[in-house]
């Protein structure tokens, strides 16, 4: 079948995440995909086979302020349609296989509770985007998976939420995130809310937040700020404060929902930033 459009290509493998992929999953890969495709244009409909790497590249090329990870990230997805492609038969090789990907950085931003303070302070008490925000800061869940809480995740008994395998990062186990005081209050104020089994989280709306939309307020927050901020630094901030207050690696890696404490060590955790906490440490 290697006289298949890339076009087709391409739609034949979003049809298949959508069958046997998260929706988190399908919708990481359709922004990449979607984007490649309307950057190429006509050439959408080249044989699958007349892809090359300039083609991408050239498409990486027009979005000057993608970082190293993003870039990673759209070479990567399109690499994947071609890896797919021959795992099932449609083509026998790919001619973008040699394309390297620059190596994706640590982001060096984390939010400190300042930071916090700060752009709780210009959100309205009822901006549903504050809760969102709130949550993410107490819980140190990911952007994503606050997006996608729905009810019937919810176990209030157990103060916990609990996403099945099949809905987790990675889809290798469950993923558990834990509750207390006020991230408790919040999911115990949202949950009678949602009667139709829809996001628990909403915009002004009713609508489910888009990461569009969290990275536009975050955007906006930042220019006001005049420093750069966005929802995953609310993340990083969770493990480096955990840390500093002095719970072990492998208690803060299972409440940020790693399997080890090797991602925390060399992605999450930002005390080699922290003078102060550096400094009390050698004096103790």
């Amino acid at each position: 079948m290697e006289n298949i459009t890339l076009d087709s290509l391409l739609s034949k493998y979003l049809a298949w995440c959508a069958i046997h992929r998260s929706p988190r999953s399908l919708e990481w890969y359709s922004g990449h995909i979607e984007g490649f495709r309307k950057h190429i244009g006509a050439n959408a409909q080249m044989g699958v086979m007349e892809l090359r790497a300039y083609h991408i590249s050239e498409w990486i090329d027009s979005h000057p302020k993608w970082g190293d990870t993003y870039k990673a990230g759209a070479i990567i997805a399109i690499k994947r349609v071609y890896n797919w492609a021959i795992e099932l038969g449609y083509i026998e090789n790919s001619p973008i296989v040699r394309m390297k990907k620059p190596t994706a950085k640590r982001r060096e931003i984390y939010m400190v509770a300042a930071d916090f303070e700060q752009i709780m302070e210009l959100l309205r008490p009822n901006d549903p985007f504050r809760t969102l925000f709130q949550f993410v800061w107490i819980t140190g869940c990911r952007p994503q998976e606050v997006r996608h809480i729905e009810a019937r995740h919810i176990d209030i008994e157990n103060e916990r939420i609990i996403f099945p395998v099949e809905e987790s990062k990675g889809k290798r186990k469950r993923r558990i995130i834990y509750l207390h005081g006020e991230s408790l209050e919040i999911i115990k104020r949202l949950l009678p809310l949602e009667t139709n089994g829809g996001k628990l989280f909403k915009n002004n709306r009713g609508s489910a937040w888009t990461k569009y939309a969290i990275c536009n307020r975050f955007h906006r927050i930042s220019k006001v700020l005049g420093k750069r901020m966005f929802c995953y630094a609310a993340r990083h901030g969770f493990g480096t404060r955990k840390l500093i207050q002095g719970h072990d690696h492998l208690t803060v890696a299972a409440l940020m929902g790693h399997r080890d404490g090797s991602m925390l060590a060399t992605i999450y955790s930002h005390i080699d930033q922290d003078i102060t906490h550096l400094r009390k440490a050698l004096a103790d």
